[in-house]
């Protein structure tokens, strides 16, 4: 017998937004605890995939389209950057941040590429145990 998944029933229509803020929360974590003279660490690197792809496979409880999925969680990634940004420009060096609409994008190609393949594996997974 097999179990079928649907959280549509408890989160109806927000769902979209409870997936941008979890993964938002999942990137400010990631993103926020290492300084920028850190970010050359492989570590922080091999966290943020990890965390776009587990982000990617957990989205597809919410969402069976792959594509919409992946953009949720790259917006949720991109606004801890944002985030991110704004507070540095504003409490630590304003001019840190000169060139933040490329930094915006390199971020989100980051987010984007693991939150697709963890959507993917994450659909596989779904339609196996609950077509």
């Amino acid at each position: 017998m097999k179990a079928k998944i649907s959280l549509s029933g408890r989160f109806g229509k927000n769902k979209t937004v409870v997936l941008i803020l979890l993964s938002t929360l999942l990137a400010g974590i990631f993103r926020w605890t290492v300084s920028y003279e850190g970010i050359e660490n492989g570590n922080h690197w091999l966290f943020w995939i990890i965390g776009a792809a587990l982000a990617g496979i957990f989205s597809v409880i919410f969402e069976r389209n792959i594509f919409k999925a992946a953009v949720f969680i790259t917006t949720g990634f991109v606004t801890a950057v944002v985030f991110r940004i704004i507070f540095d420009i504003i409490f630590i060096d304003p001019t840190s941040h000169n060139i933040f609409p490329i930094e915006i994008i390199i971020w989100a190609v980051l987010a984007f590429i693991p939150a697709i393949l963890g959507a993917v594996i994450g659909y596989f997974i779904k339609e196996i145990v609950a077509p």
